[in-house]
């Protein structure tokens, strides 16, 4: 008999709702450059990295247009749009209860660093955490979910039979199979679907749920 011991969340549509921001930084960074997104701008496109969501509503677009939209949405989020994130109804408490339990408590998301840090900074979450890996946390950035987990189990000395990564996208648990450590799915998210699993992964049915994840693990 194993206990769960790291618990690794993914930050936006998990522990944050910051899709306003996001939304609206892309919403200025497109009229910046005077292009209409090749759909509409809603919730179901926060998750991936920042040029995947930018090149799904770019299609055809040259390259130095791209470049300037996501020059104008970084511009704009780093200084405005991450003070529009506010934390799931019930985050503060679970976080609390879980670092009081004493889980080591981490993040992997696919937002950047620096806006990362400012949002914890700015929300009073950053002493929860003992790691935060983003695509450009080291030199040689990560491709995708799967290899930022990897390296955060790897760099972090992280038992992957006690650990469980937290994610509301199909992606989170695609790497966490990947990396053959447990999944909740924060049912809260982003997803856009409903999603079901074969395998022993937990769906998570709102921030409340966080509780008892210690007593699901057995």
């Amino acid at each position: 008999m194993v206990s769960l011991r790291s618990i690794i969340f993914d930050l936006d549509g998990t522990l944050l709702d910051s899709s306003q921001g996001i939304l609206s930084s892309l919403a200025v960074a497109f009229a910046v450059a005077g292009v209409q997104p090749t759909q509409v701008l809603e919730k179901s496109l926060v998750g991936p990295p920042l040029k995947e969501i930018v090149a799904s509503l770019t299609y055809g677009l040259d390259d130095s247009t791209i470049a300037e939209i996501i020059s104008s949405f970084k511009s704009h989020y780093d200084a405005l749009g991450y003070k529009q994130t506010k934390p799931y109804s019930g985050i503060y408490k679970a976080l609390n209860f879980l670092h009081l339990k004493g889980f080591d408590l981490h993040i992997a998301t696919n937002k950047r660093a620096g806006p990362t840090h400012l949002l914890l900074d700015y929300l009073g979450l950053s002493g929860m955490f003992k790691s935060v890996y983003t695509p450009d946390s080291f030199t040689n950035s990560f491709r995708n979910k799967t290899e930022l987990l990897a390296a955060q189990l790897n760099g972090e000395s992280l038992s992957c039979a006690l650990s469980l990564y937290v994610g509301d996208r199909h992606e989170d648990w695609y790497s966490a199979q990947a990396n053959q450590i447990r999944f909740a799915w924060a049912q809260w998210g982003y997803s856009g679907t409903c999603l079901s699993f074969s395998d022993n992964s937990l769906v998570l049915h709102s921030p409340e749920s966080l509780h008892a994840l210690g007593n699901h693990w057995d």
